[in-house]
């Protein structure tokens, strides 16, 4: 009995913090004088029935979340959490903004964990956009791990390069140091160059491997344009 009711209390909390952070996601994207670059390719990929994958940085997840409905307003999207309380939370947070969470449990090798990205994978196939945090969920940071290139060699999906930048913002204190744009400031999400997982005609499979190194020179070169984008012009 007690175990039951502190699951619930742990629920609501999670429940209660995930639309708190959705409504301050909100309020603070409206202010932000906000460009995205290259949503048409997207859009290009989904009208010819291709599943795709956009791939960026955890510490860009807030902005690319709030983000989502402004650049995609017909599509709904997908994305992994944890299986635990701020998992839970960011689930809630990221309904509430047009993207549906599927849970993985903290122990990769369990058969829950390999259920939610056969689910995961499903939800690409049937359309819905994904969106993974490559470094994600625990760093180390701007490290790609091989995990979103094995999930979108299952869901046959196109990877798309996604990264923020802001002209002022704040760095958390936590791993990831996550993006938090100030209020009013200029902020930039860069859609880069798709990543094709589908081997060329009479050409070699793309391995993980070759998926991994192509994401992560991407995101590279999906950051440096962001930054470029957020500079104030030169006096």
């Amino acid at each position: 009995m007690v175990v039951r009711r502190a699951a619930r209390a742990k629920d609501l909390a999670a429940a209660i913090g995930g639309e708190a952070l959705a409504l301050a996601a909100r309020a603070l994207f409206r202010t932000l004088r906000f460009e995205s670059l290259g949503r048409e390719r997207v859009v290009e990929h989904v009208r010819a029935g291709r599943a795709v994958i956009l791939v960026g940085w955890h510490g860009h997840d807030l902005i690319h979340l709030a983000a989502f409905q402004r650049m995609f307003p017909e599509a709904r999207g997908a994305i992994i959490v944890e299986d635990n309380t701020a998992g839970r939370l960011l689930k809630r947070a990221a309904a509430r903004l047009g993207v549906d969470g599927t849970a993985l449990s903290l122990d990769p090798d369990s058969t829950r964990s390999a259920r939610g990205i056969v689910r995961f994978v499903a939800l690409v196939r049937a359309g819905r956009l994904g969106l993974l945090a490559v470094d994600g969920p625990a760093g180390p940071a701007r490290e790609v791990k091989p995990g979103a290139a094995f999930i979108a060699r299952r869901a046959d999906a196109v990877l798309v390069p996604c990264a923020t930048a802001a002209r002022s913002a704040v760095g958390l204190p936590r791993w990831d140091r996550h993006l938090v744009p100030l209020p009013f400031a200029r902020t930039v999400v860069v859609l880069g160059d798709p990543i094709e997982t589908r081997p060329a005609t009479a050409g070699p499979a793309h391995t993980v491997e070759s998926l991994t190194e192509a994401i992560a020179r991407a995101l590279g070169d999906a950051v440096a344009r962001a930054g470029a984008r957020c500079r104030p012009p030169a006096d």
